[in-house]
Protein backbone atom coordinates (compact mmCIF):
# COMPACT_ATOMS: atom_id res chain seq x y z
CA UNK A 1 0.00 0.00 0.00
CA UNK A 2 2.72 2.46 0.92
CA UNK A 3 4.08 2.29 -2.64
CA UNK A 4 0.79 3.59 -4.00
CA UNK A 5 0.27 6.41 -1.51
CA UNK A 6 1.30 9.82 -2.79
CA UNK A 7 1.40 13.21 -1.13
CA UNK A 8 -2.36 13.17 -0.75
CA UNK A 9 -2.20 10.67 2.10
CA UNK A 10 -4.59 7.77 2.43
CA UNK A 11 -8.33 7.99 3.05
CA UNK A 12 -10.54 5.00 3.82
CA UNK A 13 -14.22 5.26 2.94
CA UNK A 14 -17.17 3.13 4.02
CA UNK A 15 -20.45 4.11 2.38
CA UNK A 16 -23.59 2.14 3.13
CA UNK A 17 -26.32 1.93 0.52
CA UNK A 18 -29.88 0.62 0.23
CA UNK A 19 -31.04 -2.96 -0.35
CA UNK A 20 -32.52 -1.75 -3.64
CA UNK A 21 -29.03 -0.74 -4.77
CA UNK A 22 -27.75 -4.19 -3.83
CA UNK A 23 -30.47 -5.90 -5.85
CA UNK A 24 -29.63 -3.72 -8.85
CA UNK A 25 -25.92 -4.56 -8.64
CA UNK A 26 -26.59 -8.29 -8.35
CA UNK A 27 -28.98 -8.11 -11.32
CA UNK A 28 -30.40 -11.58 -10.75
CA UNK A 29 -27.06 -13.23 -10.01
CA UNK A 30 -26.36 -15.17 -6.85
CA UNK A 31 -28.72 -17.30 -4.80
CA UNK A 32 -30.59 -14.68 -2.78
CA UNK A 33 -34.36 -14.85 -3.10
CA UNK A 34 -36.69 -11.83 -3.31
CA UNK A 35 -37.20 -11.64 0.45
CA UNK A 36 -33.47 -11.80 1.19
CA UNK A 37 -32.76 -9.05 -1.34
CA UNK A 38 -35.07 -6.74 0.59
CA UNK A 39 -32.93 -7.26 3.71
CA UNK A 40 -29.33 -7.20 2.41
CA UNK A 41 -26.69 -4.87 3.89
CA UNK A 42 -24.72 -3.01 1.20
CA UNK A 43 -21.34 -1.34 1.83
CA UNK A 44 -18.93 0.30 -0.63
CA UNK A 45 -15.34 0.26 0.65
CA UNK A 46 -12.72 2.56 -0.88
CA UNK A 47 -9.11 3.55 -0.34
CA UNK A 48 -8.02 6.79 -1.96
CA UNK A 49 -4.74 8.67 -2.20
CA UNK A 50 -5.48 12.18 -3.38
CA UNK A 51 -7.72 11.65 -6.40
CA UNK A 52 -6.49 8.10 -7.11
CA UNK A 53 -8.49 5.05 -6.00
CA UNK A 54 -6.44 2.15 -4.68
CA UNK A 55 -8.38 -1.06 -5.24
CA UNK A 56 -5.65 -3.73 -5.04
CA UNK A 57 -2.16 -4.25 -3.64
CA UNK A 58 -0.51 -7.12 -5.44
CA UNK A 59 -1.59 -10.54 -4.26
CA UNK A 60 -2.03 -9.53 -0.64
CA UNK A 61 -5.33 -10.07 1.17
CA UNK A 62 -7.04 -7.58 3.44
CA UNK A 63 -9.36 -8.52 6.29
CA UNK A 64 -12.57 -6.51 6.30
CA UNK A 65 -15.33 -6.22 8.87
CA UNK A 66 -18.40 -5.38 6.80
CA UNK A 67 -21.16 -3.72 8.87
CA UNK A 68 -24.58 -5.39 8.84
CA UNK A 69 -28.05 -4.80 10.25
CA UNK A 70 -28.22 -6.49 13.67
CA UNK A 71 -31.93 -7.19 13.25
CA UNK A 72 -31.26 -9.30 10.15
CA UNK A 73 -27.91 -10.97 10.93
CA UNK A 74 -27.36 -13.18 13.97
CA UNK A 75 -24.13 -13.33 15.94
CA UNK A 76 -21.92 -16.40 15.37
CA UNK A 77 -23.73 -17.40 12.16
CA UNK A 78 -22.00 -17.68 8.75
CA UNK A 79 -23.33 -15.64 5.83
CA UNK A 80 -22.71 -15.17 2.12
CA UNK A 81 -21.26 -11.82 1.01
CA UNK A 82 -21.20 -10.92 -2.70
CA UNK A 83 -18.48 -8.56 -3.92
CA UNK A 84 -19.31 -6.45 -7.00
CA UNK A 85 -16.33 -4.81 -8.73
CA UNK A 86 -16.44 -1.63 -10.82
CA UNK A 87 -16.58 -3.71 -14.03
CA UNK A 88 -19.65 -5.55 -12.73
CA UNK A 89 -17.89 -8.85 -12.02
CA UNK A 90 -19.10 -10.84 -9.03
CA UNK A 91 -17.22 -12.79 -6.37
CA UNK A 92 -18.71 -14.79 -3.52
CA UNK A 93 -17.30 -14.77 0.01
CA UNK A 94 -18.32 -16.48 3.21
CA UNK A 95 -17.90 -14.79 6.58
CA UNK A 96 -18.81 -15.20 10.22
CA UNK A 97 -20.93 -12.59 11.96
CA UNK A 98 -19.70 -11.11 15.24
CA UNK A 99 -20.30 -8.25 17.63
CA UNK A 100 -17.47 -5.74 17.67
CA UNK A 101 -17.06 -2.51 19.62
CA UNK A 102 -19.14 -0.41 17.25
CA UNK A 103 -21.82 -2.87 16.15
CA UNK A 104 -22.32 -6.10 14.23
CA UNK A 105 -20.04 -7.13 11.36
CA UNK A 106 -19.20 -9.97 9.01
CA UNK A 107 -15.50 -10.74 8.73
CA UNK A 108 -14.09 -11.71 5.34
CA UNK A 109 -10.84 -11.67 3.35
CA UNK A 110 -10.47 -9.99 -0.05
CA UNK A 111 -7.65 -9.06 -2.42
CA UNK A 112 -9.32 -5.88 -3.64
CA UNK A 113 -11.97 -3.34 -2.70
CA UNK A 114 -15.37 -2.58 -4.19
CA UNK A 115 -18.99 -3.01 -3.07
CA UNK A 116 -19.99 -5.76 -0.65
CA UNK A 117 -23.53 -7.15 -0.38
CA UNK A 118 -24.17 -9.22 2.76
CA UNK A 119 -27.13 -11.57 2.40
CA UNK A 120 -29.19 -12.55 5.49
CA UNK A 121 -30.47 -16.06 5.98
CA UNK A 122 -33.65 -17.07 4.23
CA UNK A 123 -36.65 -16.97 6.50
CA UNK A 124 -37.89 -20.44 7.30
CA UNK A 125 -41.61 -20.83 6.93
CA UNK A 126 -43.25 -21.07 10.33
CA UNK A 127 -45.63 -24.02 10.78
CA UNK A 128 -48.20 -21.96 12.67
CA UNK A 129 -51.47 -21.08 10.98
CA UNK A 130 -51.92 -18.06 13.28
CA UNK A 131 -48.55 -16.39 12.51
CA UNK A 132 -48.33 -15.04 8.98
CA UNK A 133 -45.82 -12.84 7.10
CA UNK A 134 -46.96 -9.26 7.55
CA UNK A 135 -48.07 -9.73 11.15
CA UNK A 136 -46.25 -7.22 13.36
CA UNK A 137 -45.00 -10.08 15.53
CA UNK A 138 -43.91 -12.43 12.70
CA UNK A 139 -40.18 -11.69 12.91
CA UNK A 140 -40.17 -11.86 16.72
CA UNK A 141 -41.93 -15.22 16.77
CA UNK A 142 -39.62 -16.57 14.05
CA UNK A 143 -36.60 -15.36 16.04
CA UNK A 144 -37.81 -16.91 19.30
CA UNK A 145 -38.69 -20.21 17.66
CA UNK A 146 -35.38 -20.32 15.76
CA UNK A 147 -33.50 -19.78 19.03
CA UNK A 148 -35.44 -22.61 20.65
CA UNK A 149 -36.94 -20.27 23.25
CA UNK A 150 -40.61 -20.74 22.35
CA UNK A 151 -42.69 -23.64 21.17
CA UNK A 152 -46.19 -23.51 19.81
CA UNK A 153 -49.03 -24.64 22.04
CA UNK A 154 -49.39 -27.40 19.46
CA UNK A 155 -47.85 -28.28 16.09
CA UNK A 156 -49.88 -25.72 14.14
CA UNK A 157 -50.76 -23.05 16.71
CA UNK A 158 -48.54 -20.46 18.36
CA UNK A 159 -51.36 -18.50 20.06
CA UNK A 160 -49.69 -15.07 19.71
CA UNK A 161 -52.55 -13.28 21.48
CA UNK A 162 -52.71 -15.67 24.42
CA UNK A 163 -51.53 -14.19 27.73
CA UNK A 164 -48.03 -15.22 28.80
CA UNK A 165 -47.91 -17.00 32.14
CA UNK A 166 -45.20 -16.69 34.76
CA UNK A 167 -44.19 -20.32 34.18
CA UNK A 168 -43.88 -19.72 30.42
CA UNK A 169 -41.58 -16.71 30.85
CA UNK A 170 -39.30 -18.46 33.33
CA UNK A 171 -39.13 -21.50 31.04
CA UNK A 172 -38.03 -19.31 28.13
CA UNK A 173 -35.14 -17.91 30.19
CA UNK A 174 -34.28 -21.42 31.41
CA UNK A 175 -34.01 -22.58 27.79
CA UNK A 176 -31.88 -19.56 26.99
CA UNK A 177 -29.57 -20.58 29.82
CA UNK A 178 -29.19 -24.10 28.41
CA UNK A 179 -31.83 -25.91 30.51
CA UNK A 180 -29.70 -26.42 33.65
CA UNK A 181 -30.79 -29.11 36.09
CA UNK A 182 -32.29 -27.92 39.35
CA UNK A 183 -29.87 -28.34 42.27
CA UNK A 184 -32.48 -27.66 44.92
CA UNK A 185 -36.20 -27.64 45.55
CA UNK A 186 -38.20 -24.87 43.91
CA UNK A 187 -39.08 -23.39 47.28
CA UNK A 188 -42.71 -22.86 46.27
CA UNK A 189 -45.62 -24.96 47.46
CA UNK A 190 -47.40 -24.51 44.12
CA UNK A 191 -44.42 -25.77 42.08
CA UNK A 192 -43.98 -29.51 42.49
CA UNK A 193 -41.82 -32.25 41.02
CA UNK A 194 -43.18 -33.59 37.75
CA UNK A 195 -44.74 -30.36 36.52
CA UNK A 196 -43.44 -29.27 33.09
CA UNK A 197 -42.05 -26.02 34.51
CA UNK A 198 -40.50 -27.44 37.70
CA UNK A 199 -36.83 -27.38 36.65
CA UNK A 200 -37.18 -23.90 35.14
CA UNK A 201 -38.76 -22.40 38.27
CA UNK A 202 -36.30 -24.17 40.57
CA UNK A 203 -33.38 -22.78 38.55
CA UNK A 204 -34.88 -19.28 38.46
CA UNK A 205 -35.52 -19.33 42.20
CA UNK A 206 -32.04 -20.58 43.07
CA UNK A 207 -30.46 -18.02 40.71
CA UNK A 208 -32.42 -15.11 42.10
CA UNK A 209 -34.27 -14.47 38.85
CA UNK A 210 -37.65 -14.83 40.57
CA UNK A 211 -38.73 -14.28 44.15
CA UNK A 212 -42.35 -15.41 44.06
CA UNK A 213 -45.53 -13.49 44.79
CA UNK A 214 -45.55 -13.80 48.57
CA UNK A 215 -48.03 -16.67 48.59
CA UNK A 216 -46.19 -18.94 46.15
CA UNK A 217 -44.96 -18.70 42.59
CA UNK A 218 -48.36 -18.61 40.86
CA UNK A 219 -47.03 -20.46 37.76
CA UNK A 220 -50.28 -20.29 35.80
CA UNK A 221 -50.91 -16.64 36.60
CA UNK A 222 -50.58 -14.11 33.78
CA UNK A 223 -47.22 -12.35 33.99
CA UNK A 224 -47.63 -8.57 34.16
CA UNK A 225 -45.52 -6.04 32.29
CA UNK A 226 -43.82 -4.87 35.49
CA UNK A 227 -43.10 -8.49 36.47
CA UNK A 228 -41.52 -9.06 33.03
CA UNK A 229 -39.32 -6.00 33.53
CA UNK A 230 -38.25 -7.19 37.00
CA UNK A 231 -37.51 -10.76 35.91
CA UNK A 232 -35.48 -9.63 32.88
CA UNK A 233 -33.67 -7.01 34.98
CA UNK A 234 -32.58 -9.66 37.48
CA UNK A 235 -31.58 -12.01 34.67
CA UNK A 236 -29.51 -9.27 33.01
CA UNK A 237 -27.71 -8.56 36.30
CA UNK A 238 -26.92 -12.26 36.78
CA UNK A 239 -25.51 -12.37 33.24
CA UNK A 240 -23.31 -9.37 34.01
CA UNK A 241 -24.97 -7.11 31.45
CA UNK A 242 -25.03 -3.34 31.84
CA UNK A 243 -28.22 -2.32 33.65
CA UNK A 244 -27.29 1.25 34.51
CA UNK A 245 -29.59 2.89 31.95
CA UNK A 246 -32.80 4.39 33.25
CA UNK A 247 -35.79 6.07 31.66
CA UNK A 248 -38.36 8.44 33.17
CA UNK A 249 -41.66 6.68 33.84
CA UNK A 250 -43.33 10.08 34.07
CA UNK A 251 -43.29 10.01 30.27
CA UNK A 252 -46.45 7.90 30.67
CA UNK A 253 -49.66 9.17 32.27
CA UNK A 254 -49.92 5.89 34.21
CA UNK A 255 -46.22 5.45 34.93
CA UNK A 256 -46.89 6.21 38.60
CA UNK A 257 -48.90 2.99 38.81
CA UNK A 258 -45.69 0.94 38.60
CA UNK A 259 -45.14 -0.83 41.92
CA UNK A 260 -42.24 0.49 43.96
CA UNK A 261 -40.49 -2.87 43.88
CA UNK A 262 -40.59 -2.87 40.06
CA UNK A 263 -39.82 0.80 39.37
CA UNK A 264 -36.05 0.49 38.84
CA UNK A 265 -36.46 -2.52 36.57
CA UNK A 266 -39.18 -0.79 34.55
CA UNK A 267 -37.00 2.34 34.19
CA UNK A 268 -34.24 0.15 32.76
CA UNK A 269 -36.60 -1.76 30.46
CA UNK A 270 -38.06 1.51 29.17
CA UNK A 271 -34.62 3.07 28.62
CA UNK A 272 -33.53 0.02 26.62
CA UNK A 273 -36.79 0.09 24.60
CA UNK A 274 -37.62 -3.43 25.77
CA UNK A 275 -40.99 -2.29 27.07
CA UNK A 276 -42.58 0.74 25.48
CA UNK A 277 -45.98 2.38 25.61
CA UNK A 278 -49.07 0.77 24.19
CA UNK A 279 -51.04 2.23 21.30
CA UNK A 280 -52.93 4.47 23.71
CA UNK A 281 -49.69 5.91 25.09
CA UNK A 282 -50.04 4.05 28.38
CA UNK A 283 -47.35 2.00 30.09
CA UNK A 284 -49.90 -0.37 31.66
CA UNK A 285 -47.37 -1.75 34.18
CA UNK A 286 -49.82 -4.12 35.86
CA UNK A 287 -51.47 -5.31 32.67
CA UNK A 288 -50.78 -8.72 31.08
CA UNK A 289 -48.56 -9.34 28.06
CA UNK A 290 -49.28 -11.71 25.19
CA UNK A 291 -46.94 -14.41 23.93
CA UNK A 292 -46.27 -12.28 20.84
CA UNK A 293 -45.38 -9.25 22.97
CA UNK A 294 -42.98 -11.28 25.10
CA UNK A 295 -41.34 -12.75 21.98
CA UNK A 296 -40.74 -9.19 20.75
CA UNK A 297 -39.37 -8.07 24.14
CA UNK A 298 -36.95 -11.01 24.27
CA UNK A 299 -35.77 -10.41 20.72
CA UNK A 300 -34.99 -6.79 21.63
CA UNK A 301 -33.16 -7.92 24.77
CA UNK A 302 -30.99 -10.46 22.96
CA UNK A 303 -30.26 -8.07 20.07
CA UNK A 304 -28.86 -5.62 22.65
Amino acid sequence: LSGQVGNGGLTAGFAQSTPERGATLLDGRGEADADQLKRVSVTEVTLRSGTTDITAWGNKNLTLYVPVDSSQFLKDQTYTVYQISADGSLEQHSGRCSNEEDGRFIRLNTSHLSTFIAVPAAKAALPFTDVKPGDWFYDAVAYAVDKGLFNGIDAETFAPGEAMTRAMLVTVLWRLEGEPKANSDSGFADVRQGQWFYDAVAWASASGVVAGTGTGFDPEGNVTREQIASILYRYAKIEGWDVTAGGDLEDFPDGWQTAEWAARAMEWAYAQKLITGKGSGLLDPQGPASRAEVAAILMRLLEL
